[in-house]
C-alpha cells in the first residue's frame, strides 16, 4: 500500500478533488476522490473515482467517473 500527499491537489499530470463527509446522525464518515487529467489526451486518458468502498472506478470516454462507473481491472 502507498500514500500520496497532495499539498496542491496535483500529481503526475492529474488534478485530485477530495470531498470528505463527516457523518453524523447514524451516518458513518465517508469520502469521494476524483482524479482528472490536467491536459486530457496528453497527461492522461482515464479519469478515476474512489469512495469509502475502496473500489477504484474508471472512465476513458471523457465522461466523469462516479459510483456506477466500471471497476478498474
Amino acid at each position: 500500500m502507498f500514500y500520496i500527499v497532495l499539498a496542491s491537489g496535483f500529481d503526475s499530470g492529474y488534478r485530485f478533488e477530495i470531498t470528505v463527509f463527516p457523518g453524523g446522525g447514524g451516518t458513518p464518515p465517508s469520502y469521494v476522490c476524483v482524479a482528472i487529467p490536467i491536459a486530457p489526451g496528453k497527461s492522461g486518458y482515464k479519469m478515476y473515482y474512489v469512495d469509502a468502498t475502496n473500489i477504484i472506478r474508471v472512465t476513458n470516454d471523457g465522461t466523469l467517473p462516479g459510483p456506477t462507473s466500471p471497476d478498474l481491472e
